[in-house]
């Protein structure tokens, strides 16, 4: 995605900024001198949306814990956090910084910013860390020898529960009911490989409101387990007359992190959540990461925090051990090192789609105890999978992210 074009002897406005000094004060503020070996320029491009406060706040950490690793080996890193005044300014933003220095881009709120950042990547070589985009498709057909995904993608987030479903309840009669249809095929592929049956898929149309006829023709078609994929703003009045209807069977919800859906009193909140974190882990160094999240910003540490944070930590280690310049940085990247994201067990990236392999969570809420916040009744039920990473995943293609 580039930013807005402009006609000849006009400037493009945002705000009170225009194109040319938006972009030009960032070459000439931001970056200063070129890199040498022992010193790392990282840019954090976070453009506004839901998951932007959260990824800043886990960049923030990461950096500052990663500059105090670095310091003690005599080496330096940098990260640069540009203002990004629109999605529209992504591509034009991380353009300028990687031709002023920049070796790692980091962010990626949603496919559309994930995808211009893999395009500037490719283009400059540099290395794109995606923290916030779970789209299949940037894993698939758009995907880049450059860019790295530590967000969970939609096929992980589905391939947790179904893992859960078949493995540990023994469902194997689903429905669905979706607005995506990245999530609509990652089920029914996941059914095909797994030996699982879609006896009812449901189209959705954005901003319904009366749910009762979807609600009859699926208590019809009887499944065993309901997925559904809805925009977070519309999933509490699902849930409630969800609830009214008490329909038999598992209900799997996928969203980006259960605890950050708007409007969901947890007493309400039905079903089972995937997420890639959740703030109340304690095994594997998790209590310590969540206490430190936590004293930093008095709040709970959620799912693209610790992608932000945890991205930050593996760019730090791979300057340590192994350099700092884009083309040995991608080299390292591409050797499969193990890394420690404190989930109890080495972190790596797929060769065939960039996508980091980790244990998932099963979330869903409790009965609370007085006294409670409504982040602290919603727990962990499961890890998943309990044994090799991959289990999750579909049969691998056969080519790489190669090119």
């Amino acid at each position: 995605m580039r930013a807005p074009r402009r006609r000849e002897g006009s400037e493009t406005k945002v705000g009170s900024l225009s194109r040319r000094r938006l972009l030009g004060g960032l070459s000439a503020t931001l970056i200063s001198g070129r890199p040498g070996r022992t010193d790392l320029r990282i840019a954090l491009l976070n453009s506004p949306g839901p998951l932007a406060p959260s990824i800043l706040r886990g960049a923030s950490m990461g950096i500052a814990e990663a500059e105090s690793l670095a310091q003690m080996f005599g080496k330096k890193i940098v990260l640069a956090l540009p203002s990004v005044p629109g999605p529209e300014w992504v591509a034009s933003v991380a353009s300028v910084l990687v031709k002023e220095g920049v070796s790692v881009l980091v962010g990626g709120g949603d496919e559309a910013a994930a995808e211009a950042l893999r395009e500037v990547a490719r283009e400059g070589k540099a290395l794109f860390l995606n923290v916030g985009s779970a789209s299949d498709r940037l894993r698939t057909e758009r995907c880049d020898r450059h860019t790295f995904h530590v967000h969970a993608s939609v096929q992980m987030h589905v391939g947790a529960a179904g893992f859960w479903l078949i493995e540990e309840k023994r469902l194997r009669r689903w429905a669905v009911l979706s607005q995506s249809d990245e999530l609509r095929r990652a089920v029914g592929a996941l059914a095909e490989a797994r030996g699982a049956t879609v006896v009812e898929d449901v189209p959705v149309v954005s901003g319904t409101t009366d749910w009762r006829p979807t609600l009859e023709r699926l208590r019809a078609a009887a499944p065993e387990a309901l997925w559904l994929g809805l925009r977070a703003a519309e999933v509490p009045g699902f849930l409630q007359q969800y609830a009214q209807a008490n329909l038999a069977g598992e209900l799997i919800g996928i969203t980006p992190d259960v605890i950050g859906l708007p409007n969901v009193d947890p007493a309400g909140l039905s079903g089972v959540w995937p997420v890639m974190w959740h703030h109340t882990l304690e095994k594997y160094s998790a209590r310590d990461l969540n206490s430190r999240y936590r004293g930093r910003f008095v709040q709970p540490l959620d799912a693209a925090s610790w992608s932000a944070w945890a991205a930050i930590k593996m760019v730090g280690e791979a300057l340590l051990r192994a350099g700092a310049t884009p083309r040995l940085l991608l080299e390292y990247f591409e050797s499969d090192p193990p890394f420690d994201g404190h989930k109890g067990r080495p972190l790596t990236f797929r060769k065939q789609d960039h996508q980091l392999r980790q244990p998932m969570y099963l979330a869903q809420a409790r009965t609370a105890t007085p006294g409670e916040s409504d982040a602290s009744r919603v727990e962990v039920i499961a890890e998943v999978p309990r044994g090799e990473l991959d289990a999750i995943f579909l049969p691998p293609r056969d080519e790489g992210c190669s090119t």
